[in-house]
């Protein structure tokens, strides 16, 4: 079996089920919760959990070690995190790598993060599935506006995810 890729990310795009490096080596998480307001990331382990301890903590955007736990079979080669969901959570969902690009608030001239990735759902029941692309506008409670050169970059981002659903990267 061929050892996970080691890379560096933002502590913001860690994901359950991915392992961080920490002081105490490699470890695999079960638990994130992430506050941007607050500049910080808290990462729960099965050595330092969410009910025993105040987990591992990082500041929002700083880089830390990560690699892909072992691939569940039949992900898509995209897959970094899987999930069960649905109703009767009947849905084995499998999400790529967040991407993102800054947008710009209309109306407060703030700058905005909207971020977007892949999600592939098998339906236990059916058998089928269905790979969609997700736009993250929950935290965008007004309309944002793109320079032509964000445009262009926003397009590029979205074909090569759409690219990747069907292979061809």
């Amino acid at each position: 079996m061929k050892a996970p890729r080691v890379t560096w990310i933002q502590a913001q795009f860690l994901r359950v089920d991915t392992q961080v490096k920490t002081e105490d080596g490699w470890q695999t998480i079960r638990g994130l919760v992430v506050f941007a307001d607050a500049d910080q990331v808290t990462v729960f382990t099965d050595q330092c959990d969410d009910e025993k301890t105040n987990g591992w903590r990082y500041r929002f955007n700083q880089l830390v070690q990560w690699r892909a736990a072992a691939v569940v079979a039949r992900c898509p080669e995209w897959c970094t995190e899987h999930y069960d969901g649905g109703e009767r959570m009947q849905e084995r969902n499998h999400s790529s790598f967040p991407q993102s690009v800054i947008v710009v608030g209309a109306c407060t001239g703030e700058p905005r993060e909207l971020g977007f990735w892949l999600e592939r759902r098998d339906y236990r029941e059916t058998g089928g599935s269905e790979t969609v692309g997700v736009l993250e506008v929950g935290r965008i409670a007004e309309d944002v506006e793109l320079t032509p050169d964000q445009m262009r970059l926003l397009a590029k981002r979205l074909r090569r995810l759409a690219d990747q659903t069907d292979g061809r990267r």
